[in-house]
């Protein structure tokens, strides 16, 4: 045998039975590999010295401290990016920022690209919808590097181009020509007016997001590369909104709106020229930087803001965020008493929500699960879990009438409880929008959703009604473009449509 007793001794009792059973070449493979030969081996670079460089600067050089040093004070709107790209940074790295008008955001982009250009060897793309958008935030980059004293290798003032003798570049490119920041790796990608720019999902995913990959990814397992996309909110039905909902369901995605009004150099005799210029809704999207839905929206009375809520404890009155009360921070007692509803899934997902029920007729969504291809004592068994984690006892179940072999399953196979719902459909959703609504004399909602509830929130912002019904269809919801179907609404609309003590409904909510 090749080996000595110290190199025997190395190995486990599998691999010394796998060695004894080789051949002659298998055991000076075998020898190799485990590093058991007097073949010299040359050092392995993991990842080149220019990324290694990138990624130890990275680590060192705040957003915050570069606008320090550039005497740019973010206001009240751009704050949250900061703070999330420099204490969050193992966390998120795709940032969306709806802004209203002349909020900042092309002075906020040259900070954030100025940063990138302090790091060696980055390579920032700004994508714009026409070529000429991209001068006003490379005029203002080309000033802060002056201001910065950052010696500049090279400059191309007609395409938008800077490479400075650190190494770091920066290029504009609009979409028409965004082939050009192909062939290269990019360690910020950044978007300024997407709302205007077609098929940007295309070129994002397919051009440029893959040329973010060469920058390396974090001890968090997160890219070090960045990505911001910037705009004003064109409605329910444009792509930046569709980014913009990513956090939902994205870990690595952060999302920020910040109305005209956080720029503290506006006047407010402005803001209100624009009110009355503008008009009601123009005014709550270009201004207030407000997703506005179409009359297709099936829960137009759902606001993000003013129907979601958090188990933290609420701040004082003078410190709510805008939008928000004190209904807005809310966490179950002990003693809880709960609802839910369940949709039964065939060939899509099975759905349940559990929902908290005040008694001055407030409702609470604490829990929200879906899923598909799991057998029905799986989904009980799941359900049951989750119940036994609430903060009290479950009051009734209402199940999807439609499934009445499912609900007798589950009485008399499972030992589950489950009662029929009401089931309909557009009573049901006129319901719910009266939830959502702000009323009674305090003018707040009598439903909320959790934040955590992505999903959730996702399906309640995104479900439209369809222009056309087809005749050879009942279903009258258009589906998202991957065929996504509407489960856990069905779950919320049983529970709550069909909710034997809703004192809400009797309208004496205090």
């Amino acid at each position: 045998m090749a080996l000595n007793n110290e190199q025997i001794q190395s190995l486990t009792k599998e691999e010394l039975l796998e060695y004894e059973a080789l051949d002659s070449e298998g055991q000076d493979q075998f020898e190799y590999f485990f590093g058991f030969t007097s073949h010299k081996s040359e050092e392995v670079i993991v990842q080149n010295k220019e990324v290694l460089e990138y990624q130890k600067a990275a680590a060192r050089i705040q957003l915050k401290s570069v606008a320090t040093l550039l005497d740019f004070v973010p206001h009240a709107g751009q704050k949250p990016l900061f703070y999330s790209f420099d204490v969050q940074c193992d966390i998120y790295n795709n940032f969306v920022l709806l802004f209203g008008r002349r909020t900042g955001k092309s002075e906020v982009t040259s900070v954030v690209a100025s940063r990138e250009l302090l790091l060696p060897h980055s390579s920032t793309v700004l994508l714009t919808p026409v070529f000429e958008n991209a001068k006003i935030i490379f005029g203002n980059v080309l000033k802060k590097v002056e201001q910065l004293g950052m010696p500049i290798k090279s400059i191309n003032r007609g395409s938008f181009k800077l490479e400075l003798t650190n190494g770091a570049r920066f290029s504009a490119n609009s979409a028409a020509n965004v082939e050009a920041a192909l062939g290269s790796s990019n360690s910020l990608l950044i978007v300024d007016e997407t709302q205007s720019i077609p098929d940007i999902k295309r070129i994002m995913n397919q051009l440029l997001v893959p040329t973010m990959l060469d920058y390396g990814v974090r001890d968090s397992g997160l890219l070090w590369a960045h990505q911001i996309l910037l705009g004003t909110p064109r409605g329910e039905e444009n792509e930046l909104t569709d980014y913009f909902y990513n956090e939902l369901t994205l870990k690595n995605w952060k999302s920020f709106q910040a109305p005209s009004m956080t720029n503290p150099i506006l006047p407010t005799a402005y803001i209100e020229q624009m009110r009355l210029e503008l008009g009601d809704e123009v005014f709550r999207q270009e201004i207030l930087a407000e997703i506005i839905g179409s009359d297709e929206n099936v829960f137009h009375a759902y606001d993000r803001v003013r129907n979601t809520y958090t188990n933290e404890e609420a701040p004082r009155l003078d410190e709510l965020p805008e939008g928000k009360t004190k209904r807005n921070y809310f966490s179950p007692t002990r003693d809880s008493l709960y609802i839910a509803g369940l949709d039964i899934g065939w060939a899509d997902a099975t759905a349940n929500v559990h929902i908290y029920r005040t008694p001055e007729g407030r409702y609470y969504v604490q829990k929200a699960y879906s899923k598909n291809n799991t057998t029905t004592s799986q989904h009980v068994k799941n359900y049951k879990e989750i119940e036994a984690n609430l903060r009290g006892e479950v009051d009734v179940r209402y199940c999807d009438p439609a499934a009445a072999q499912t609900i007798n399953d589950y009485i008399v196979d499972y030992d589950y409880d489950v009662i029929p719902a009401k089931n309909d459909v557009a009573a049901g959703i006129k319901y719910l929008n009266n939830l959502l609504a702000r009323t009674g004399v305090l003018e707040e909602p009598r439903l909320y959703i959790h934040e955590d509830l992505g999903e959730l929130i996702r399906q309640v912002s995104r479900i439209r009604y369809k222009k056309t019904i087809s005749k050879k269809s009942n279903d009258p919801f258009i589906k998202d473009p991957d065929g996504t179907h509407w489960d856990l609404i069905a779950a919320l609309r049983y529970a709550l449509f069909s909710d034997r003590y809703n004192i809400a409904s009797l309208n004496i909510l205090r």
